[in-house]
């Protein structure tokens, strides 16, 4: 038996499937998406937690034998950030692949510099280091107190 779930952007979908590929219980926790400036489009990054646990939970009591789990598959989505404190704790809105501020403010960046951080990064990690500059930019101290981050890559 494997459990599987998919943290998408306005859901989050988990499953109990058979080792014969049969799924045996299916949950779905919605996830809301908001505008809050200066950020734009953002999400809470506790409560793709919470719905994970939640529904994952639900898929675990389904079952007759708990047992018999040989593994969690997670995928999840893309080009996402969201800073972490020093407990791993989000300290910040989930920055998702929704919002494209990070383009706006790239573009304000010299040309040059771009360029040369799009042909050293490649394109995905360029858009990652967008995401962190800018949010170095608009949280200031919170970004500062900031002791990582996590990025969902594509």
């Amino acid at each position: 038996m494997l459990l599987c779930c998919d943290v998408g952007t306005s859901q989050i979908k988990a499953m109990a499937v058979s080792e014969r590929g049969e799924v045996t219980h299916i949950v779905t926790r919605a996830v809301d998406i908001f505008v809050r400036p200066p950020l734009g489009r953002s999400q809470d990054a506790e409560s793709f937690v919470v719905g994970a646990v939640d529904a994952l939970s639900e898929c675990v009591k389904s079952l007759d034998d708990a047992g018999k789990i040989e593994g969690i598959i997670v995928s999840g989505q893309q080009a996402g950030l969201v800073l972490l404190d020093k407990h791993a704790l989000a300290m910040s809105l989930y920055d998702s692949w929704l919002d494209t501020g990070h383009l706006e403010f790239l573009g304000t960046l010299a040309p040059a510099l771009w360029e040369r951080i799009r042909a050293n990064c490649g394109a995905a990690e360029a858009t990652h280091f967008g995401k962190l500059l800018r949010f170095k930019s608009l949280l200031g101290e919170t970004f500062e107190n900031a002791r990582g981050w996590t990025i969902a890559a594509p």
